[in-house]
């Protein structure tokens, strides 16, 4: 089942619960990939875009959170954000750690900062974080 199949089978099922938080953000969720489907040449959506869509919601809600903080104490603004965090990443692909991202590099064997940013995107699209991947890129490729 895609990524997009199973928001769209827990959005029912939220719904049937009468759970709104949920509802409401995988039917935020869905309509976005709907509208980023129709746009494009396809009519449809790869998992890497799913996952695109899904990271910018965390990223979103992320920063508004900081801001939150930061600002005022509204708990729960805060709580509905953390939850809404939560609930979107169980989405997400299982992530790369940091050991198999220095593996990974060092397994391309002395290749440049742009052929292993490739490398990552090509093979691993939505299993890792680019800022991290860099950053051990550009140890690994300093010390060669």
């Amino acid at each position: 089942m895609s990524i997009l199949d199973a928001i769209s089978v827990a959005h029912m099922n939220a719904r049937k619960a009468r759970n709104t938080l949920v509802a409401n953000l995988l039917g935020t969720v869905r309509s976005e990939c709907e509208n980023k489907a129709k746009m494009s040449s396809s009519g449809a959506l790869s998992e890497a875009e799913v996952i695109s869509i899904i990271r910018s919601f965390i990223n979103k809600n992320t920063e508004t959170l900081e801001k939150l903080t930061s600002v005022n104490n509204r708990e729960d603004a805060m709580q509905k954000l953390t939850d809404e965090i939560e609930h979107l990443k169980q989405y997400l692909p299982q992530q790369l750690t940091d050991e198999e991202i220095h593996d990974i590099i060092i397994s391309l064997n002395g290749k440049g900062m742009g052929e292993i940013m490739t490398h990552f995107k090509n093979e691993f699209a939505g299993r890792y974080d680019p800022k991290k991947v860099g950053q051990l890129a550009k140890n690994a490729v300093g010390r060669t």
